[in-house]
């Protein structure tokens, strides 16, 4: 008698049964592994959208906290303004020290201050350096500012003047000093109670939106026009929203800078808001 083999194997409705399964499976890992890959991709534009309005509003801070005093404007296209506009420029400090007049009795300090109008001089001797190789920072194309109470004066050039040259003196007391030569003879209309003086390059530093995009650069001009870019180079991308706002605050208090900035990317949107206190005191 012959006997039956045994088979075995899987039958058609179980080979379906198995797919289907495995699809299920491998759809429900797919949309949880998706929506992982999906929140992570979501929290990286926000991290990146975060990271790059923070070092934008940080560079916004830091540069204008080493503006000249009374030299920040918000700007509406026709005039520095105290509402909110999308553009602030202001003139940047080099280095600074304290002066006296060139003429008069020493020991230092004892001397007259800066001649203010109506009398003019072409030089003043600085008493914070001994040597001008302690002032590498002060270049001939430099300028000089002296008691700067407001935007009008600077940017009116009526409170600075050119830097010509720079010597080491050492007068009969035996004190070394180092002389500042201006370009021309120059009556700066206040004295610094303090006897301090500003150096300053005239192309002002401005930071602005232009489309979508936060730009900074230098003046194409001097003082004559401050609010308009020779140079622009980016500095964040993707920019919704941009106000500046200052508010002057006076002589002996600081000023305040308010920057409202909104970037958005793909969905995903960052609004900050930060305040830059602005040294007044001149």
């Amino acid at each position: 008698m012959t006997k039956m083999k045994l088979q075995s194997g899987f039958t058609l409705i179980e080979g379906i049964i198995t797919i289907l399964i495995v699809g299920i499976v491998a759809s429900t890992v797919s949309l949880i592994i998706g929506g992982y890959l999906e929140n992570y991709d979501a929290t990286s534009r926000r991290t990146l959208l975060q990271t790059s309005a923070q070092l934008a509003i940080e560079r916004i801070s830091r540069e204008v906290r080493l503006a000249l005093p009374n030299s920040v404007c918000v700007y509406n296209g026709a005039a520095c303004v105290p509402t909110a506009q999308n553009k602030v420029y202001f003139v940047g400090i080099k280095d600074a020290g304290y002066y006296q007049g060139t003429s008069g009795s020493y020991p230092l300090m004892a001397k007259k201050p800066l001649p203010i109008n109506p009398n003019s001089d072409t030089e003043f001797d600085i008493v914070s350096e001994t040597t001008k190789a302690n002032l590498n920072a002060i270049e001939g194309t430099d300028w000089i500012a002296v008691y700067n109470i407001n935007s009008s004066s600077i940017y009116s050039g009526t409170n600075a003047e050119k830097i010509l040259t720079l010597t080491d003196i050492v007068p009969a007391a035996g004190e070394s000093i180092v002389r500042v030569q201006l370009n021309s003879s120059f009556s700066f209309p206040l004295n610094s109670p303090q006897r301090r003086f500003h150096v300053i390059n005239p192309y002002s530093t401005m930071f602005y939106l232009q489309g979508t995009d936060l730009r900074w650069g230098k003046s194409a001009d001097d003082f004559s026009n401050p609010d308009t870019a020779a140079e622009s180079h980016l500095l964040l991308e993707n920019v919704t929203n941009l106000t500046f706002t200052f508010n002057a605050g006076a002589l002996q208090r600081s000023g305040l800078l308010h920057i409202d900035l909104t970037v958005e990317d793909e969905g995903e949107q960052i609004h900050l808001i930060h305040q830059a206190h602005v040294y007044n005191v001149p």
